[in-house]
């Protein structure tokens, strides 16, 4: 965790369901403030009021981001086609 250049929490509010982890998280954030750190979660929180970035996704529309993002990542090369392959069916 320490050595991420991005951190992406998905509908977590890790400041209060893991404290431990979100006070590893802004420690680092302080030290290297190059880390971005990106929350996608519907509620306002301690853990988003800490992110770069907050997606206030409606609940349930994640899907669309995910897959918006698969789609991105296989047009443009950068899904590993072997490991698809092998753990996909059709």
């Amino acid at each position: 965790l320490e050595l991420a250049d991005l951190v992406v929490l998905v509908g977590s509010n890790t400041a209060w369901c893991h404290p431990i982890l979100f006070q590893r998280i802004a420690k680092i954030k302080e030290s290297r403030p190059a880390m971005k750190l990106v929350v996608i979660d519907p509620r306002r929180t301690a853990t988003s009021d800490l992110a770069d970035l907050h997606l206030p996704l409606k609940p349930g529309s994640d899907v669309w981001l995910f897959n918006g993002l698969l789609d991105y990542l296989s047009r443009n090369g950068y899904a590993d086609q072997a490991f698809v392959a092998a753990h996909t069916q059709g």
